[in-house]
């Protein structure tokens, strides 16, 4: 848009659909209908509701740490505690953090992993 491609030429504006349908929830039907040619970017794990966007499973190990690199963060959580000597557990825990919409994704990320929980 800096350059203002999108108005003078139909790949400027394509591009800009191609963005919008890869992010949130994609195009709108009334952008599918007069935008036919756009390009979809299959990016996260397919849901109920919306079967075509996504992959099937998580790919691979490499999948995993590029999306975890910009999603996830390591943290320490403390609580009191009764049943610990000196009164406290300590809890060490990875973190990813993510739209409620992806939580299919995130119960494929703990399947793939065979560990952790997913809460909203």
């Amino acid at each position: 848009m800096e350059f203002k491609s999108h108005l003078i030429n139909q790949e400027g504006l394509n591009q800009i659909i191609n963005f919008k349908e890869s992010m949130n929830l994609g195009l709108s039907a009334y952008l599918k209908s007069h935008f036919t040619s756009y390009t979809s970017y299959k990016y996260l794990v397919a849901t109920p509701g919306n079967p075509e966007r996504g992959m099937a499973s998580i790919p691979d190990p490499n999948w995993v740490s590029g999306f975890v690199t910009g999603e996830g963060n390591f943290d320490v959580k403390i609580t009191k505690s009764l049943t610990h000597k000196l009164g406290y557990r300590v809890s060490l825990r990875w973190l990813v953090s993510i739209h409620v919409r992806d939580k299919a994704l995130m119960e494929s990320l703990k399947l793939y992993l065979n560990s952790g929980s997913v809460s909203t």
